[in-house]
């Protein structure tokens, strides 16, 4: 029998913590939330507001944390979704997440691309 972490990573939570507040003050509520404990415990949340969808995903095989958008309707396809960082042409650096020091500077990271996103929007 295979036993699955049913536990939210902590990357994710630092994350979701810290980029909620962000996304508040943008107009956004949190839409739909998942942990997928049986895909090494990789979650994502999603978010909305009228014109647009912001979604954090962790993939707790590569332990890493990335920020999606879509403009698209109320279940963006997977092709509608557009990872932030590509749009606005800051790659990072690859780096599994495998500590809070590294999970707390990837998680600035993102607050501050986000804010930047959602700026331009």
């Amino acid at each position: 029998m295979t036993m699955f972490s049913r536990a939210w990573a902590v990357p994710y939570v630092l994350a979701r913590q810290e980029l909620e507040t962000i996304l508040r003050e943008y107009g956004f509520t949190l839409a739909a939330e998942a942990l997928l404990p049986e895909a090494a415990s990789s979650a994502w949340a999603e978010y909305r507001r009228t014109g647009g969808r912001i979604r954090l995903e962790w993939d707790g095989a590569k332990h890493w944390l990335r920020l999606m958008s879509s403009a698209a309707g109320a279940q963006p396809a997977t092709h509608q979704w557009e990872d932030i960082e590509a749009l606005l042409r800051e790659v990072p650096p690859v780096q599994m997440l495998t500590d809070t020091s590294l999970a707390h500077t990837r998680v600035n990271a993102l607050c501050s691309v986000l804010r930047r996103h959602l700026d331009r929007a």
